[in-house]
């Protein structure tokens, strides 16, 4: 969230922790097997590879978003200096924060695809969820660097859930990089429950 930041400030601050996540994710899950990555701590619980999917998911529905609110507004004097999230964006952004212990579901449409017949069964994604999900937030990064030229206080997106809610650019990049660090978070507790087939690896 933001009160009068320096543009330049905020994506600085988006891309420590996208690079963050991505040196994290790629060290402790970049070798792990697939029956590892697929495994639920219960029923109703995601795996490591469902939590990487819902990731990838939020990022393929904001993209169009993004570069259509983009195109819609071409004019730009540049970067702003005094970036102000709007409400929506505050809250928006406060849901999706790692330190948010409140818990909302995924809109369904960000909701991983292959949740396996068993309600307590693994998941049914492939290995290569963990190479899918690096090249996405790669992208992503490289998305903000391509419009960093843009206003992020004034070129307004409206989000994929519903066209009714609406935020600034700033909220968009903000809500998607602190995203990512509740997701990894939540990944990365899968490995420390009781019955995780890797316990070499969680033990590290």
């Amino acid at each position: 969230m933001h009160k009068g930041a320096e543009q330049g400030r905020i994506k600085e601050d988006m891309d420590r922790i996208l690079d963050d996540v991505l040196q994290e994710a790629e060290a402790t899950f970049g070798s792990m097997s697939e029956d590892s990555l697929n495994w639920r701590p219960g029923a109703g619980k995601w795996s490591i590879a469902e939590c990487l999917e819902h990731l990838i998911l939020s990022v393929e529905e904001y993209t169009p978003k993004i570069l259509e609110a983009v195109r819609r507004d071409p004019r730009t004097a540049g970067p702003s200096n005094q970036v102000t999230s709007g409400l929506r964006g505050r809250i928006f952004v406060w849901a999706c924060h790692p330190d948010t212990t409140m818990k909302m579901p995924a809109p369904k449409s960000f909701r991983p695809k292959k949740t396996g017949e068993a309600p307590a069964g693994p998941s049914e994604l492939g290995d290569d969820i963990v190479d899918r999900f690096l090249t996405c937030y790669r992208d992503f990064q490289a998305l903000m660097d391509q419009h960093a030229g843009a206003d992020w206080h004034r070129v307004i997106v409206v989000t994929p859930e519903t066209s009714l809610v609406k935020f600034r650019l700033a909220d968009a990049f903000t809500l998607l990089s602190v995203h990512s660090r509740r997701h990894l978070n939540q990944a990365l507790r899968v490995m420390k429950a009781a019955g995780f087939p890797d316990q070499a690896t969680a033990a590290v």
